[in-house]
C-alpha cells in the first residue's frame, strides 16, 4: 500500500457535525484498535503532510484513589478558544487506540481527552473491578475530565492557556457512545436496576459513534426520551 493511501486511510472519514458546538471535524471509525500512534504520524509524514494534532499522555486520580490514564489530542496548529470533548472508548478498548478519530476532531479546534476506563484490557487495575459495574466508573471518569478541563489543557503543550468556555461536547464509540448519551440525558440502569439520569449540564451536545440500540431487559427504547441536547449518531 502506498504512503499516500496509508495516510488517507488513517484520516478517513466524513464530515462530522457537532450540532450546537459549531464545528465540522473528520474522523474514522476504528475496528479492533487501529494503527499505533507512531505509525499514524509516520503515514502523514510519508504523504508529505503534517499530522493534524499533537498527542500527550497524562493521568488523573479518581476519588477512590485509582489512576485514570488520559490520552490528549490538541490542534497541531495553535488555536485559541479551544473547545473541550471527553471521549469514551469502546468496551475493553483503550483511549490510546483512537488517535485516528480524536486527532482530526482536535484539529478542528478542540482539546479531546480520551480516558482509559477500568474495563480496558490494557488497564493494569482491571482485575480489581467488577466488570458488570464499570458503567458507574466510566461516568465518574468522564465527569472528572469535565471537572479538570483546565488542568488537562495545562498538561497538553499545544492547548496550555488556550481552552475556552462553553464549547463543551461529549463523545464516544460503542459502549463509550452510550456513556456520552447518558451525559446528555439518556437514562440507563444496571441490569435489573432502575434507570436513572446521569445528565451533566456542562455538555452542550454529543457525538455517538456506533452506540448500541435497544437491548431487551437492559436498554429500552424509552431511555433516549430524556436526551435534552443536540446529538449526532453515526454508524457503519
Amino acid at each position: 500500500m502506498g504512503a499516500s493511501r496509508r495516510a488517507a486511510l488513517a484520516a478517513l472519514g466524513g464530515g462530522v457535525l457537532l450540532a450546537g458546538c459549531e464545528t465540522v471535524a473528520r474522523g474514522r471509525r476504528m475496528l479492533g484498535g487501529g494503527p499505533p500512534p507512531d505509525l499514524l504520524a509516520e503515514a502523514f509524514r510519508a504523504a508529505g503532510s503534517a499530522p493534524p494534532a499533537l498527542f500527550t499522555d497524562t493521568s488523573l486520580t479518581a476519588p477512590d484513589g485509582r489512576t485514570i490514564r488520559v490520552r490528549l489530542a490538541a490542534p497541531a496548529k495553535p488555536q485559541d478558544n479551544l473547545g473541550f470533548i471527553p471521549f469514551s472508548h469502546g468496551a475493553n478498548s483503550s483511549g490510546a487506540l483512537y488517535d485516528a478519530i480524536i486527532g482530526p476532531i482536535a484539529a478542528a479546534g478542540y482539546l479531546v481527552a480520551a480516558p482509559t476506563h477500568v474495563d480496558s484490557e490494557s488497564n493494569p487495575d482491571r482485575s480489581k473491578f467488577d466488570q458488570a459495574a464499570v458503567q458507574a466508573t466510566r461516568l465518574v471518569d468522564m465527569r472528572i475530565l469535565l471537572d479538570r478541563m483546565t488542568d488537562l489543557a495545562a498538561a497538553a503543550p499545544a492547548a496550555k492557556g488556550r481552552i475556552g468556555d462553553g464549547r463543551i461536547a461529549v463523545a464516544g464509540h460503542s459502549y463509550g457512545a452510550l456513556i456520552a448519551q447518558q451525559l446528555v440525558g439518556a437514562t440507563v440502569g444496571r441490569m435489573g436496576a432502575a434507570a436513572t439520569s446521569a445528565r451533566d449540564g456542562r455538555a452542550r451536545c454529543a457525538l455517538a459513534i456506533s452506540p448500541p440500540g435497544p437491548v431487551p431487559g437492559f436498554l429500552d427504547p424509552s431511555i433516549w426520551d430524556g436526551i435534552g441536547a443536540p446529538m449526532m449518531v453515526t454508524t457503519g
